[in-house]
């Protein structure tokens, strides 16, 4: 039962990543609806293989900030693949719907403890993750140009094509601003000719050229992954 739109099962031996798959239920949440709280607790990991979601945490000001970006190369919540209790976190599904295989957290940690490989993958996948979180803080002081550079060049990583179903509010919550701001970046980089839009849906048209706009925002988490895991990304390499 080999399931290979998940980066990391197909980087897994493949009886563990057969014996992760045969042990979960299937799992889906629409576009714009986020995971019950009760799901993330740690009990349970979310092998992802269809869809983008962003995790958010909750300031005492009752404002929302995204700390970090998973699709089909990953698996979450952290708290699960570290065997730990999770605190209170938000997922947001953000291009669905959001689908893969949900596996009781005792399982998945029984079955990776019989792979070596398996473990350093998961334990690789978590550095990954964390070094993503690391360059969203990096990037909250940047342009509103160049976070939304990145944040579509991340999500096109984790799509099979170019189009991003996303909103403007939509982006205008990931990237920490306010719509019309972001509906007048986002006409400059078409006018660029690096991005074209229509309703609800942006296509990325030169890729290198988009990443040049996030100004270095994008990069360090994918280059984790092209040296230490596997090219991630529709260009093999950041």
């Amino acid at each position: 039962m080999r399931v290979p739109n998940n980066k990391l099962l197909s980087l897994m031996p493949t009886d563990c990543a057969d014996e992760l798959m045969a042990s979960g239920g299937d799992f889906s949440v629409e576009t714009g609806a986020t995971v019950p709280d009760e799901l993330l607790d740690g009990s349970q990991v979310f092998i992802v293989t269809e869809g983008v979601a962003s995790k958010f945490q909750l300031s005492p000001s009752g404002k929302f900030s995204e700390v970090g970006m998973v699709g089909c190369e990953g698996m979450f919540p952290v708290s699960a693949l570290l065997s730990v209790p999770g605190a209170r976190h938000v997922v947001l599904v953000q291009v669905g719907p959001l689908r893969g295989r949900r596996v009781r957290t005792k399982d998945f940690q029984r079955i990776i403890a019989d792979s070596a490989e398996a473990r350093e993958v998961v334990q690789r996948y978590l550095y990954a993750f964390i070094t993503q979180v690391s360059s969203n803080l990096l990037c909250a002081e940047q342009s509103v140009t160049s976070r939304l550079a990145r944040w579509l060049l991340m999500c096109q990583d984790r799509l099979p094509d170019d189009a991003i179903e996303v909103t403007h509010d939509a982006l205008a919550q990931m990237t920490v601003s306010h719509r019309p701001t972001v509906t007048n970046m986002l006409k400059a980089l078409r006018a660029e000719g690096l991005i074209e839009m229509c309703r609800g849906c942006i296509t990325i048209r030169d890729r290198e050229g988009l990443i040049g706009a996030s100004e270095g925002g994008y990069g360090a988490a994918e280059r984790y992954w092209q040296d230490y895991l596997a090219p991630l990304g529709k260009g093999g390499s950041a």
